[in-house]
């Protein structure tokens, strides 16, 4: 026989994962779990909205320019009346306009965020120190005392590199909110 037979005394080898497996795995399993969220949101594709219109209108007026007061045709002083006292005092329509415009609002607000930042402050500061208890005689006979002024301006720029898309989701995000 040319096998080696184990000795009755080994044990058999047990396999224990060493440090470095658990760090790797306690460390890189995360990562790699979190890799998926990285990834930036599609850009946005509006669809073709547009429509087929036609050369010109027949409006049954005069004008060829835009019909503002298009209740004015009415036959009835009433509807007319009706129509003009709707259109002033209708809250739905003041109320999606003040919509439209919040929405406008928020997408100049979400495209900001593509410019850089800058944020100048400053400041001012005076600070007079009284020495009580020193043995140093003034000749104002009062203890002595030193003012300090200090002045100070800061400049803070910032700008967000848009590696994973942020940025640009967010302003596509607004502008089809304002187109909706």
């Amino acid at each position: 026989m040319t096998g080696r037979l184990p000795l009755p005394h080994a044990r058999p080898r047990v396999l224990r994962p060493p440090g470095l497996v658990l760090l790797t795995l306690g460390v890189g399993l995360p990562a790699l779990l979190g890799l998926p969220g990285c990834g930036g949101a599609p850009p946005v594709r509006h669809p073709d909205l547009s429509a087929a219109l036609p050369e010109s209108w027949a409006a049954g007026t005069e004008s060829d320019g835009p019909v503002s007061s298009w209740w004015e045709s009415f036959p009835d002083p009433r509807v007319r009346a009706i129509v003009t006292e709707t259109l002033a005092h209708n809250l739905d329509l003041a109320a999606a306009g003040s919509r439209l415009e919040a929405a406008a609002a928020e997408a100049r607000i979400a495209g900001a965020d593509v410019f850089p930042q800058a944020n100048l402050t400053g400041s001012a500061a005076r600070r007079k120190q009284v020495f009580v208890g020193l043995p140093i005689p003034t000749g104002g006979g009062g203890p002595p005392s030193s003012t300090t002024d200090n002045y100070g301006v800061s400049l803070d720029v910032s700008w967000e590199l848009d590696v994973w898309g942020r940025v640009r989701s967010v302003r596509s995000s607004a502008a089809a909110e304002l187109e909706a």
